[in-house]
């Protein structure tokens, strides 16, 4: 058996490269919330300028793909909704796992402030957790309440923008086609958020969890064996 202060020197560099791997987090977290506000904005300016903001898109995605000619406006439009699915999917899920991080390196904290009486190893934990400031609870409500709000509002303003041209088009086909996808790209966002919004403040334990998935299989095998005796 390691010694004691094999132990702890394992647990210290544990504790070290957990905290690599938060700011890692951090740093992705940032740059998938840049990314989701640039293509918001993007959304604004379809919605604020509906006449001029396509061909403006247009010829500016052309010159910076070296295109020659002005791309399709509707696929620009459903290209932009895709973008933006895949960014706010990504950044909720690294902002997920940075809450599983927190709370994981938070008990490691704990192990380690144990051998010194409680008095370090807390910067994390303990010592963040007591001396909360109040801008910080603001920031949290900010980004786990008001901005997801935010964001399904301006994808409702964007669908309710396209939908006219959806009514009106001449080539019904093509513009269903594309307000199908865009609508779909927003269902998945709205999903992707309410479950977003719904696991930050539960905290499940791995035995719910497992009792979940029996339960899940249990219901989805009852459902299944009635249709394989039948056949």
């Amino acid at each position: 058996m390691p010694s004691d202060d094999i132990k702890l020197q394992v647990l210290n560099d544990h504790y070290k490269d957990t905290f690599v791997y938060i700011q890692a987090y951090i740093r992705q977290r940032e740059w998938f919330f840049s990314a989701v506000l640039l293509v918001v904005v993007v959304m604004l300016f379809q919605i604020a300028a509906p006449n001029t903001s396509g061909p403006t898109i247009s010829q500016g995605v052309s010159k910076i793909l070296g295109f020659q000619g002005n791309l399709d406006v509707t696929f620009l439009t459903s290209v932009i909704w895709f973008l933006l699915l895949a960014f706010v999917f990504r950044y909720l899920q690294v902002t997920v796992n940075l809450e599983r991080q927190y709370g994981y390196i938070h008990q490691v904290e704990e192990i380690l402030s144990y051998f010194y009486n409680g008095e370090t190893f807390t910067r994390e934990g303990k010592f963040y957790l007591e001396r909360y400031p109040l801008f910080s609870d603001w920031a949290h409500i900010l980004y786990q309440r008001v901005f997801p709000a935010l964001l399904l509002g301006v994808g409702v303003a964007k669908l309710v923008s396209e939908w006219p041209g959806f009514l009106w088009s001449g080539n019904l086909a093509d513009v269903a086609w594309g307000f199908v996808f865009d609508a779909l790209m927003y269902l998945l966002i709205v999903v992707s958020v309410l479950l977003y919004m719904e696991i930050i403040p539960i905290k499940r334990t791995v035995e719910l969890r497992r009792a979940l998935s029996v339960a899940f299989l249990i219901g989805l095998l009852q459902r299944i064996m009635p249709f394989s005796r039948g056949v």
